[in-house]
């Protein structure tokens, strides 16, 4: 039972919900797995590559060691057999008393060879077999040393061609640091009948330099020369380690060999420093499959939300939706289901409206036939026969206010009765406009009226009798009270069409009338309509939405200055 009410639960939650659910638990378990077998399996793999860590880091220092000594060895075979140095030193002219210019080169080319390797090589000299000993000017002998006790001086005597010398500390110049180090040796036997060895001396920072970035508590380093004997070793090389692992590396062109023990539960530190690494990342890429699962959800859930808005606007009557078709799955196939249906729907509300605007239309012409059939009653000559024998009367005795009045109401007529024309440019409309405000202005001095409609909306095309029935209502609705009134006719082009706007500062409107009003402007039948002034309008818009589409027409709002604004828009024509 409680399974039911869990899974119940579940399947009554949004289908974003199920998918999320769904695919974080997937991704969890996944991860989780994953975890698991790395913790049993890879751990062994993990010190392996601890140890090739530390196995490369001494196969660089010993590439990067051995590399300078083979380099200081070819300088020396370079100086003695290639170059005319070592002859040169052979045959140079030295004296007790004063020094030759041949000393003094001789210093230059010695000196040049140690400088070459500041703080690697201590102190470099050749000697000869006269007992002369040449070396540059930065190094002087250290008088308490007796140099034929020393490994090289045998080596020459024995013209050996061992290059390298076991480790000493013997030092033959000042200048030579305290340490035990190194002598490279390299003779010039039988050379003009001369014996010359050149001897370099190698300062023992340059070992505990090039392992010192290496070293620590839980490493130490071993060097061996090539003749076996240790040359450095580490400091802490008494302490005992216990159980250790054991890295070698050979130096190819020296023939040194470096040893190294490393303890191993260092390496087992290392490794469980990078599992604690691993908390931290296990929880970014859980964090990174429930956000990739969110996204996912998002994405499979997206085109089923749209659905469901088109469907709400659909509710609301709007049948231009359509469903944008990407994909042939299930999503796809209700997509092709919904446009079909809202197709169908919408096909049929227009068969519906066109069967009702040609009921409409035809009872626009009855009414049109009957408007025609009154006019044709009235006899237009006779009207403005009348008309012009009353303004000549009103000429002659001097009344100008009954002149205007009945000239106006001429041109009132003539402009309704006479010419059958449904579309006038908007000049005509805005003439028979000014001939009606002159008439109610004789009967309403006080209320200010101002038209002002460029020249080039003029050829603008208008439904006959549009403006002046707008107006007209101004009076009979707006102005009630004994105030100050005002009425005001502009007109501009906006959006490609022509924008008439009628306003006044009467006694306005209700916003929920104005709402009711505009709604019942958009209805074809004028069904909504419940009496007074307001079925004028609706004919007004009726006609203009009839001759030049539903874009045009009417709307009506709040002015700012209290009263009505009405809005006639119209296409524009040049």
């Amino acid at each position: 039972m409680k399974k039911l009410n869990l899974l119940s639960l579940l399947m009554n939650r949004s289908i974003f919900v199920k998918y999320f659910f769904s695919m974080a638990v997937v991704s969890s378990l996944g991860i989780f797995a994953v975890v698991a077998t790395y913790q049993h399996f890879f751990e062994k793999m993990l010190i392996e590559v601890e140890t090739s860590s530390i196995q490369r880091s001494i196969d660089q220092t010993s590439v990067a060691l051995d590399s300078k000594l083979d380099q200081i060895v070819k300088d020396m075979f370079h100086f003695i057999s290639y170059s005319k140095n070592g002859t040169e030193l052979l045959r140079a002219q030295v004296s007790d008393v004063e020094s030759t210019e041949d000393m003094r080169r001789a210093a230059d080319m010695l000196g040049a060879f140690r400088y070459r390797y500041p703080g690697d090589v201590d102190s470099v000299f050749f000697y000869r077999e006269d007992g002369r000993i040449f070396y540059d000017y930065g190094l002087s002998l250290d008088k308490q040393t007796n140099f034929m006790n020393m490994e090289w001086y045998s080596k020459f005597v024995e013209h050996s061609r061992e290059i390298w010398s076991y480790p000493s500390s013997s030092r033959m110049f000042n200048q030579d640091a305290e340490g035990e180090s190194l002598w490279l040796s390299m003779g010039m036997y039988d050379v003009e009948s001369q014996d010359g060895i050149l001897v370099s001396r190698l300062n023992p920072n340059l070992f505990r330099n090039m392992f010192s970035r290496l070293e620590n508590d839980d490493l130490r380093i071993r060097l061996m020369t090539p003749l076996g004997e240790s040359l450095y070793q580490s400091d802490q090389g008494l302490q005992p380690f216990g159980e250790s692992v054991f890295i070698h590396a050979e130096l190819e062109q020296s023939g040194f060999r470096i040893e190294a023990e490393v303890r191993k539960d260092y390496i087992i530190r290392r490794v469980d420093a990078v599992q604690q690494v691993n908390l931290p990342i296990i929880g970014a890429v859980l964090l990174a499959s429930l956000l990739i699962s969110l996204i996912l959800s998002l994405t499979l859930v997206k085109p089923v939300r749209k659905l469901l808005r088109l469907m709400k606007h659909v509710e609301r009557g709007d049948f231009t939706v359509r469903f944008p078709i990407r994909f042939t799955d299930e999503i796809g196939l209700l997509a092709v289901g919904f446009n079909q249906m809202v197709h169908r729907v919408s096909d049929l509300i227009q068969q519906v409206y066109v069967i009702r605007m040609e009921k409409m239309e035809m009872e626009l012409v009855q009414k049109e036939a009957t408007l025609k059939a009154l006019q044709s009653q009235i006899n237009p000559h006779f009207l403005y026969n009348t008309l012009e024998a009353i303004n000549c009367h009103a000429i002659v005795r001097n009344v100008p206010s009954i002149s205007k009045m009945s000239k106006s109401l001429a041109d009132f007529f003539r402009y309704a009765i006479e010419k059958q024309e449904i579309v006038v440019p908007l000049f005509k409309e805005s003439h028979h406009l000014d001939t009606y405000i002159l008439i109610q202005g004789e009967r309403y001095p006080e209320i200010e009226i101002e038209v002002d409609i460029p020249e080039e909306l003029y050829p603008c095309p208008i439904v006959k009798l549009t403006l002046q029935p707008i107006v007209e209502n101004c009076f009979i609705h707006g102005f009630k009270k004994a105030r100050p009134y005002w009425i005001y006719i502009g007109a501009k082009q906006e959006d490609g069409d022509c924008l008439i706007v009628i306003e006044d500062n009467g006694e306005g409107m209700e916003e929920s009338e104005i709402v009711r009003f505009n709604r019942l402007l958009k209805q074809s039948d004028g069904s909504g309509h419940q009496g007074g002034g307001g079925i004028g309008l609706w004919n007004v818009n009726h006609r203009l939405r009839l001759q030049f589409g539903e874009a045009y027409g009417l709307h009506v709002s709040s002015s700012v200055h209290g009263g009505i604004r009405v809005e006639v828009r119209i296409p524009f024509q040049q």
